[in-house]
């Protein structure tokens, strides 16, 4: 696992330009000799200094089993009615 952070730059067509700076948490595995990448979740919203920190512990509090998400939806799926 890794995390990836893109940096985009959006300009609106009335000229106001928009930075994303998205940070994923990503997957790396072969799948019929290529390489696929799976992302595991989107850290955007987490906070910098958070995402530093689990970086660099060299140990693991937590289990991924254990972890309870709230209001998850797969990667590209989007709610109905919003």
């Amino acid at each position: 696992m890794h995390i990836q952070r893109n940096y985009r730059v959006y300009e609106g067509k009335n000229g106001v330009v928009k930075k994303y700076r998205p940070v994923l948490l990503r997957q790396c595995y072969y799948e019929k000799g290529k390489i696929k990448q799976k992302t595991i979740a989107n850290l955007s919203k987490v906070p910098e200094y958070i995402i530093r920190f689990a970086i660099r512990k060299d140990e693991v509090y937590y289990k991924i089993d254990e972890l309870n998400f709230e209001d998850s939806f797969p990667y590209g799926h989007s709610r109905q009615g919003i």
